[in-house]
């Protein structure tokens, strides 16, 4: 079957099409043609956010793709990463799969990327363009045997989780530690940037700028230790400084994020990224585990 069908890299006019196909194969994570550029071709200043080994596989139309990158603007902390590539997506429609168009598809990317690594589809606060965290394993749990057939390994468990808003929950704060109110943007790109290697202190930014209101920092004796973002009912990224984290700073955010939410109207929060190891955690605030993800790595075999 491969030999019938023309594997290219992802044009601009591509993207429509593209789209469909997404949510006619991945139907557990809807894409939107805004939301996928966004992602996958936004800027900043004019330069591309990533460097693409994405293609497509095309018949008399598009029939499968893969969506892979490298960095292109350094994260903080963490640089340009040469050695590391991403992988995000790849499907092929529904009456097409088991005719080797993902392998081929897949050892298009691979090759494209020539990095030591390939994670599916992330670290934890190192996911510059991630949809979510990796193989579903309660929507296409086929796909983890396709991934461990073309040499990908189990790297950690990640879970997507919810829980029901129906009230303010009252807030003690102790002595010392306090919900910022004015916040300084260079001086939180830094803290974020220092305790979170990644691409959160962007994503902290990017939120503080656009809408404060859905963002918190939360500071001891005027030190910031931690933030905390959300976005409508979707809760996250959120995060501690590891030197703070015996002061109970992370139930504060996530306690405070709900406060505000349900202010706003919001009667469920959702998050889509939890590692396994903070999941009690959060199932003692009261959350629920919606979904299991399983995430991935490849290595260049030396």
């Amino acid at each position: 079957m491969t030999d019938q069908v023309e594997i290219s890299p992802i044009s601009s006019t591509d993207i429509p099409e593209l789209v469909t196909l997404w949510n006619e194969c991945l139907t557990a994570h809807p894409m939107t043609i805004e939301r996928f550029n966004a992602l996958f071709f936004g800027n900043v200043n004019g330069v591309a956010k990533l460097n693409h080994a994405s293609f497509i596989a095309r018949t008399d139309r598009i029939v499968g793709f893969v969506v892979a990158y490298q960095r292109n603007l350094p994260a903080p902390g963490l640089g340009l990463e040469p050695d590391l590539g991403y992988l995000t997506a790849i499907a092929v429609k529904p009456d097409l799969q088991l005719r080797g168009i993902g392998t081929a598809l897949l050892s298009r990317a691979i090759a494209a990327l020539n990095t030591a690594e390939i994670l599916l589809s992330g670290r934890t606060g190192s996911a510059p363009a991630a949809t979510f965290p990796g193989v579903d394993l309660d929507n296409y749990s086929e796909s983890l045997n396709f991934f461990l057939k073309n040499g990908f390994e189990p790297l950690a468990i990640a879970n997507s989780m919810s829980r029901e808003i129906n009230s303010a929950i009252p807030i003690e704060l102790a002595a010392g530690v306090a919900v910022e109110t004015e916040i300084d943007s260079a001086r939180l790109h830094e803290f974020v940037g220092e305790a979170f290697p990644g691409d959160w202190a962007d994503v902290a930014g990017a939120k503080l700028q656009q809408n404060p209101a859905e963002f918190a920092v939360v500071s001891v004796n005027g030190d910031y230790a931690g933030f905390a973002v959300w976005n409508g009912g979707w809760f996250g990224p959120v995060g501690v400084a590891e030197q703070y984290r015996s002061y109970g700073l992370g139930k504060l955010l996530v306690q405070n994020a709900i406060n505000q939410m349900h202010s706003a109207g919001v009667t469920k929060i959702y998050f889509t990224w939890a590692d396994e190891w903070v999941v009690p955690f959060y199932q003692r605030l009261g959350f629920e585990i919606n979904r299991t993800y399983q995430r991935m790595i490849w290595k260049r075999q030396s």
